[in-house]
């Protein structure tokens, strides 16, 4: 068992970069967001965003189906994902970061399918389908 596990919906917010690790597998980043609304106490609601990275490990065949996905503006979710939490020290500070590494590229993540931008406020989803 890897401990912690996390699953998350959101939006893609950078698109993804894509390398080679040194052993020749691939890496994947690239960035999610989700809002969360709390009361202002004025008897209306803001929207607070919360931004994660995200690093998962496709094969080459997986790639191949994700790649034309990871574009900014997609939405999708992360379901089979555990946290990472890297530190560092700069300029004298210690810093951290909440990280998302998606332990199955393919039946723990999903996009919307389109493949392709979506303009800030349109919704991916079919507003007809009944659930």
């Amino acid at each position: 068992m890897k401990g912690n596990t996390v699953s998350i919906k959101g939006n893609i917010t950078r698109d993804a970069e894509i390398r080679k690790s040194p052993s020749g597998g691939n890496v994947v980043k690239f960035g999610i967001a989700w809002n969360q609304s709390k009361s202002d106490g004025n008897g209306g609601y803001v929207d607070i965003g919360h931004f994660f990275d995200v690093t998962m490990f496709p094969t080459d065949r997986q790639l191949a189906m994700l790649e034309e996905h990871l574009v900014t503006g997609a939405r999708c979710a992360i379901v089979d994902g555990h946290p990472h939490f890297p530190e560092w020290e700069k300029d004298g500070q210690k810093r951290s970061k909440v990280q998302i590494i998606v332990d199955d590229p393919i039946g723990g993540f999903m996009v919307d399918g389109s493949g392709k931008r979506q303009e800030a406020g349109t919704s991916v989803y079919d507003e007809d389908i009944p659930f």
